[in-house]
């Protein structure tokens, strides 16, 4: 921002904060006679804002950096801009002056249309934490104070919820698909409008698609709604703090979280008053007097405390305004995309799955098996769950294992491998994968078979939840270096349920599967819908697996980088080890290489 235009906004937050002083004299005098309350708990109102603009400054800061421009806003610039923006807002008409004030600080460093889209991303979510703290304060009220309930109760509560769910819903379209663009549409029947938007249109396609890049992170999305509501719930402290100023020890903070849901919507529906002068005493009062049958100026005197805080953040928030301006945002390299495969490279340790299930038929009574007898066995299983929807969307790997030990230990008993009894029902082993065999039921094993499928299952599951302590630190700590990670994998259509099941869900941005697209490795295809969800160029990402031709060699004429994690394979084939940009034999050494 130009030096003119930041005294600009100095001169008008002190003339802001003047005015607001001036025009607190009754305040004033409340305060002398209550010398001892205030002295007590205004430090507690005051500085329990210090915590609520933390985490507003973090939500701030997360939306900012999830864009696809070079900088980064370090986080106490964060908190300044946080600060001094909610100041210009308290002290403007319609909250209008925090937006323009951040926008003219990021611009230099991001560009107009990224900064525009940023500040619009934060407000949205702003916005919508307070709906999610207005519906907790209902709840809260209708909970504790359900004697309190009157028919006119529930029906303005029954018309709040309808709203929440039509807000909820609005918003999750503006972030899907932006929304500057279509709210112009609907201004066309306005010449000027027009024109303007016909002249501007590139920087609102710009700002469009920085939002819709929001929703394509939803750990940063929700990550941020996250913070901007805890923010917020923190925020009734205040309240807290107050009504045990004013003597009411009865209080609790169910009580403080009602009294914040309903001065906040209040003093949000009459935002077009400068510090919602009026709106804030006129709430308070109302409220107060439903919960405790007080008189109406004790809601007045509560605001005391409320505008003498104001006070003091304003005062801080014009005072940033000077300090700290000389790099807001500093110059951070993108790190690569990372598009990790799952099944092999992060459950097994580089161990073909073939080796794993046959490790566990050994374990549990069978240790002779092996050769093109367990092989065709185990292809049999893979080809029955990967044509038929045998396995639903909901079935976590173990539910997984055992469908597929159950196809498995059939066709082993019915071509005499193994000796158990086969159980009541079809032969399954001669039916060619037909539709018929598989659309509806598995095979029928007998009480023993199911048991030994149990054992197996259990078995691998143990195995898998071993290797995947190692796979979940080296994730954390990618994660905790910048990285961002999708997961690119063939799979049978619950690979959401599985990493739920083992908290692995958490690390990936987006997840491209076989079942789902309807591509399948080692066609690339596969691996170019994951460059398209990580919007980048295919040089900008890395593949990460542990199939030299399904994810390797794939990745490779996708127009990826690759790192090979080299193990145990379904073939020994000797392989061109000068495709892969590098080869790894342990998943931590992707630490050495992925500073």
């Amino acid at each position: 921002m130009k030096p003119l235009y930041r005294n600009i906004f100095l001169i008008f937050g002190i003339i802001g904060l003047v005015v607001m002083i001036v025009s607190f004299p009754d305040g004033w005098e409340t305060v002398q006679k209550n010398r001892l309350n205030v002295v007590l708990y205004l430090p507690g109102v005051v500085g329990i804002w210090l915590f609520v603009y933390l985490l507003n400054a973090k939500a701030f800061q997360m939306l900012v950096n999830t864009s696809d421009h070079d900088k980064h806003l370090v986080f106490r610039n964060a908190l300044k801009l946080t600060i001094s923006g909610f100041s210009f807002s308290y002290i403007t008409p319609f909250g209008f002056g925090g937006g323009p004030y951040r926008v003219m600080e990021l611009s230099k460093y991001i560009g107009t249309p990224r900064a525009i889209s940023s500040v619009a991303l934060y407000s949205m979510m702003h916005i919508f934490s307070h709906f999610f703290l207005w519906t907790t304060g209902c709840i809260v009220f209708m909970v504790v104070y359900f004697h309190k309930m009157t028919p006119w109760l529930w029906t303005l509560m029954g018309i709040y919820l309808t709203i929440f769910f039509a807000a909820a819903a609005f918003f999750n379209y503006c972030y899907k698909y932006g929304i500057l663009c279509r709210l112009f549409h609907l201004l066309f029947f306005i010449p000027a409008a027009r024109r303007f938007y016909e002249k501007n249109y590139e920087a609102f396609q710009k700002t469009d698609a920085n939002i819709r890049f929001l929703y394509e992170h939803p750990r940063q999305l929700w990550g941020s709604l996250l913070c901007e509501y805890a923010g917020r719930v923190i925020n009734a402290f205040e309240f807290f703090f107050i009504l045990l100023a004013f003597g009411i020890t009865n209080a609790s903070f169910a009580d403080a979280l009602v009294i914040l849901a309903f001065s906040s919507l209040m003093g949000n529906l009459l935002f077009f008053l400068p510090m919602q002068i009026g709106a804030r005493e006129g709430s308070l009062a109302i409220i107060l007097t439903i919960l405790y049958g007080a008189a109406p100026a004790v809601g007045i005197y509560t605001s005391i405390f409320t505008r003498i805080r104001e006070i003091f953040w304003i005062l801080i928030g014009v005072s940033l305004v000077k300090i700290g301006n000389k790099r807001i945002m500093k110059d951070a390299s993108i790190k690569p995309m990372l598009l990790f495969d799952y099944g092999g490279t992060l459950d097994t340790g580089a161990t073909h799955w073939n080796f794993v299930l046959l490790d566990g038929f050994r374990h549990c009574g069978f240790p002779q098996l092996g050769g093109e007898a367990w092989r065709d066995a185990y292809v049999y299983g893979e080809r029955a769950l990967a044509k038929y929807p045998i396995v639903r969307p909901e079935d976590n790997f173990h539910t997984l294992l055992l469908k597929k030990i159950h196809f498995e230990i059939n066709y082993l008993v019915t071509h005499r491998t193994i000796d158990l009894p086969l159980g009541e029902g079809e032969d399954y082993s001669d039916c060619n994968l037909t539709e018929t065999c598989y659309t509806e039921t598995l095979p029928k094993l007998s009480n023993e078979a199911k048991q030994l499928a149990a054992e197996i299952a259990e078995y691998c599951d143990k195995k898998v939840r071993q290797c995947l302590q190692t796979s979940t630190d080296v994730l954390e700590k990618l994660t905790d270096r910048g990285y961002h990670m999708i997961l690119v994998t063939n799979f049978y259509g619950n690979i959401h349920s599985v990493l739920r099941t083992y908290g692995l869900d958490k690390f990936f941005e987006n997840v491209i599967e076989s079942a789902v697209v309807r591509v399948k490795k080692p066609d690339p295809a596969i691996w170019r819908f994951g460059i398209e969800a990580a919007r980048r160029e295919p040089g900008d990402c890395i593949a990460i697996g542990d199939s030299f031709d399904k994810d390797i060699e794939a990745a490779d004429a996708a127009g990826c980088q690759t790192i090979w994690f080299k193990g145990q394979e379904w073939k020994q084939i000797k392989h061109d080890e000068a495709v892969p940009g590098h080869i790894i034999t342990s998943l931590p050494q992707l630490l050495d290489i992925l500073k």
